[in-house]
């Protein structure tokens, strides 16, 4: 079960936040009034990366889903950029926020996605590719 209190150990099982390659961060926050109002993907232009349409976040002691809009979208897949507008009954400061996301990158013809190093095998053991990607965002 994943804690946010044991966020080093856990984070461990997870890929990460930015594009390997490029450096890009994959997750970006955008604060108003010292509070997350929505989470970006990369921006739309860049249509080597795809995000998978649905997202989490950590409350309430589990994982609630949430979905991302997109300007275009095939079989799930946010082409290019994707965004997701919180509510404010949605966004928790105390601890800082967590967001999952699944994305992927195209790269020597063949998708990379949920990278944790430029290895990003999914059929490693263990897996260092196919991982749902962590970012906490915090106040």
């Amino acid at each position: 079960m994943y804690k946010n209190s044991n966020r080093d150990s856990i984070a461990a099982s997870f890929g990460v936040p930015y594009n390997l390659y490029t450096l890009k961060i994959n997750l970006r926050a955008i604060c108003k009034d010292g509070s997350v109002r929505e989470i970006l993907t990369l921006e739309p232009s860049d249509t080597d990366f795809i995000t998978w349409k649905t997202g989490y976040r950590w409350a309430n002691n589990g994982w609630k889903p949430f979905t991302y809009s997109c300007e275009e979208e095939v079989s799930g897949w946010c082409i290019g950029g994707a965004k997701k507008e919180f509510a404010e009954s949605e966004i928790m400061v105390e601890d800082g926020m967590d967001v999952l996301s699944y994305s992927c990158h195209y790269r020597n013809s063949s998708w990379q996605c949920g990278c944790k190093t430029k290895e990003c095998n999914a059929n490693a053991n263990p897996k260092t590719g196919g991982l749902w990607q962590l970012q906490n965002v915090m106040q």
